[in-house]
């Protein structure tokens, strides 16, 4: 049985080795990847990772923990049997010195007092009923006798045991308890409980949660996600975060909700983004057949995730004990935003392949390009303005995102509307394009540009480090037929992308660009040295232009 154990025990040893190992060497190195941070924000936020790296949580999930228990209880089960196996008289060598008690090389006079000491400890009529002693007065025997009788000392020394050479038994090391026959009806039952019961409870268990998920996400949330009374060509934006929260995933989310500062923190959070215009009365959906005014109101797991999900769309800073469940709705958003753009995705081909539905294709393209959006909404934390706000910061009222400014680190609605002041910028896009390439500001021997005029320099700094960061580019596309001036069926287009970035001084290490550059033109350089070499004979027009 020990053996058995072993081929359990050194591979899950090494297993969970390795893993403490690994754990060990991230905690040493805990937050170089991640570096020093850029702002002031962001210093805080990789802080904040660098302790929750730290914490054996990472480790011990219940998983690991679990086999970690098993596999120290397996250890404990093969050290007993090693004890017991080395305490067993059978497998132990015989050894009649040791078992009388004598030095090797005694005296008979010594060996017989030895003898007579033991006999009258362990004689069976001393010890009437106890097996052990008779086994253990059988031993002394033959102990006595190995050292006493020429022939039986002749057998012990060649084969090591005083009855001469022994016939091999191989048998199954099994506990005694199974062999005795009154336990033999409880070994029975125990046996058909385990393969009627156990192991199709397990096999069961283990189908029923394969099928419960579907990359990584639970087939229920698809079947809610692939609703078109829900979700179709015509969904918004405005609809997506609505659409996510209906997930099954956010379903145990109720369990926050069993304490009561949780519950109560959650009432006074709704009443507050009510009050200011940022929570969006819910839509209608079909569910077991009815029709159900407000979903949210019959799963309050899925309500506490929309509440949630606004209120960091709006940057609403929620309480203590929300913020758990607020990083668990946030942790499962991207996955759930990719098996929403998939689901649409999916219908645009299908369409796209039925002429009779081409024209939905491209509707549903569009929505895609929603979810995908939305992604990025989430990401900066931005979102339609209030419907009770003006529209005095936005451009478009409450038909538009908030302004794309907002990404900046200390930006508010204060900055943003002296940033766009004398500004007539008619698209969002254009915002940030036009604060990147603006002219700083010069006062009081400081320069700044619009929206910093009462930022620290710290503040400053940090503005400063995301600018290089973002993206200032043009895309400008031309297309055409060569030597044509109109394009007509049939023709071969040409289309011609040019893509021009701005704010290239802030690249570092562009020399590294023109070294790539020479070294390209000597190697054509060679290459064509190498072709005039090899066809000196030969008069085309292209050797006589690699000569050249």
């Amino acid at each position: 049985m020990g053996t058995m154990l072993q081929f359990y025990l050194l591979p899950a040893t090494w297993y969970n080795i390795k893993q403490f190992y690994l754990f060990l060497e991230a905690r040493a190195n805990v937050g170089k990847d991640l570096g020093k941070g850029r702002t002031a924000a962001e210093r805080r936020k990789f802080e904040r990772i660098r302790e929750e790296r730290k914490k054996c949580n990472n480790l011990f999930t219940s998983c690991f923990t679990v086999q970690f228990i098993i596999l120290l209880l397996l250890w404990a089960l093969f050290v007993f049997i090693m004890a017991l196996a080395g305490a067993d008289s059978e497998i132990m060598q015989f050894d009649p010195h040791k078992i009388l008690g004598v030095e090797p090389g005694a005296e008979i006079k010594q060996i017989k007092r030895a003898y007579r000491k033991q006999s009258l400890i362990w004689h069976p009529d001393k010890n009437p009923g106890n097996s052990a002693a008779e086994e253990k007065f059988m031993t002394i025997a033959k102990a006595y006798e190995a050292l006493t009788d020429p022939e039986a000392r002749e057998n012990w020394e060649k084969y090591g045991n005083p009855d001469g050479k022994q016939s091999m038994e191989v048998s199954l090391g099994l506990p005694s308890f199974l062999m005795e026959s009154e336990n033999h009806t409880m070994i029975m039952i125990v046996y058909l409980l385990v393969l009627v019961i156990v192991i199709p409870v397990c096999v069961w268990k283990y189908y029923s949660w394969s099928r419960a998920y579907m990359d990584a996400v639970l087939t229920e949330t698809y079947s809610v996600f692939g609703d078109l009374k829900l979700y179709n060509q015509n969904t918004s934006m405005k609809h997506v975060p609505e659409i996510l929260c209906m997930a099954a995933e956010y379903k145990d989310l109720s369990d926050y909700l069993k304490d009561k500062k949780t519950a109560i923190a959650l009432s006074d959070l709704e009443k507050q983004l009510k009050a200011k215009g940022l929570l969006p009365k819910p839509m209608f959906r079909v569910f077991e057949g009815k029709k159900i005014e407000n979903f949210f109101n019959h799963f309050i797991g899925n309500k506490l995730a929309f509440i949630l999900m606004y209120a960091h769309l709006h940057r609403v800073t929620v309480d203590e004990t929300l913020a758990k469940a607020s990083k668990k709705v946030l942790k499962k958003v991207p996955l759930l935003i990719e098996s929403l753009a998939n689901i649409g995705e999916e219908r645009t081909k299908a369409c796209g392949a039925n002429p009779r539905f081409v024209a939905e294709a491209g509707q549903w393209l569009m929505t895609v390009h929603n979810v995908l959006m939305f992604s990025q909404c989430m990401t900066q934390a931005i979102w339609y303005p209030p419907l009770n706000s003006s529209s005095r910061n936005n451009l478009s009222g409450s038909s538009s995102l908030q302004s794309s400014l907002l990404q900046l680190p200390h930006f508010t609605s204060r900055e943003i509307g002296e940033n766009k002041r004398g500004k007539q910028i008619k698209r969002r896009e254009d915002e940030m394009r036009v604060y990147l390439r603006g002219d700083a500001l010069e006062r009081d021997g400081e320069s700044f540009k619009r929206g910093q005029k009462n930022f620290s320099d710290q503040e400053k700094s940090d503005v400063k480090a995301v600018e290089v960061l973002l993206p200032d580019l043009n895309l400008s596309v031309h297309y055409g037929v060569d030597g044509e001036d109109q394009v007509v069926a049939e023709d071969l287009i040409t289309v011609d992308f040019r893509l021009k970035r701005h704010q290239v001084d802030n690249i570092k290490g562009k020399w590294w660009c023109l070294v790539g550059v020479v070294f390209g033109w000597c190697g054509v350089w060679l290459v064509c040295w190498f072709v005039c070499c090899c066809c000196k004979e030969t008069h085309s027009p292209f050797i006589s232009f690699c000569r050249w």
